[in-house]
């Protein structure tokens, strides 16, 4: 009888150039959008891990979105206005010129 022997499955990793990666992120982002297509259906559509477009999906809104945060800034009240961020987060109570260093502190 012959010993059995354990079959290792080496599996390569693919490598993707910066190049591939921004196309397929503007090909999920017009099949996910205009389509309303799934992550899943897009990357299975575009030959990739779910996993890994979603990595990339999110390097690029990173990119796009820069280190700012957007906030916006309610007067409802001319002396005391609101900033809000798009995560929630709310300042109530500033003068105008309180809002003015904040938006230089979060400048720097």
């Amino acid at each position: 009888m012959m010993p059995q022997r354990s079959l290792k499955i080496l599996k390569t990793r693919r490598r993707f150039t910066d190049e591939q990666k921004n196309v397929a992120v503007q090909k999920a982002l017009e099949l996910m959008h205009g389509e309303y297509r799934s992550l899943y259906s897009t990357a299975r559509e575009l030959g990739v891990c779910q996993t890994t477009l979603k990595r990339w999906l999110d390097q690029h809104a990173a990119q796009e979105r820069g280190s700012f945060i957007p906030v916006e800034m309610e007067v409802a009240n001319h002396d005391r206005p609101i900033v809000r961020n798009s995560r929630g987060v709310q300042v109530e109570g500033l003068t105008i010129d309180g809002v003015a260093r904040l938006f230089r502190l979060l400048s720097d």
